[in-house]
């Protein structure tokens, strides 16, 4: 399971299947420059998607995390 900054960023599935088991999983914190790249690359080839609609999920993600890097830099 991958965290960044506290959240699951990947291995949602997996976190949650842990805890309903009442077990601990493997966690590994991200520290990368571009945890967005890193979702996309391990999960956008998974899903039955068009070429658009995986840009609108890339754009998407993208504005998300550019707005909370902006609210945090207030």
């Amino acid at each position: 399971i991958v965290l960044y900054e506290g959240m699951v960023l990947d291995g949602w599935h997996r976190y949650q299947v842990c805890r309903e088991l009442k077990r601990k999983p493997h966690e590994v914190t991200y520290s990368g420059p571009d945890p967005v790249a890193l979702v996309r690359s391990r999960n956008l080839h998974r899903r039955h998607l068009s070429a658009s609609q995986r840009a609108a999920a890339v754009a998407i993600a993208r504005t998300s995390c550019r707005m909370r890097a902006a609210a945090m830099y207030r």
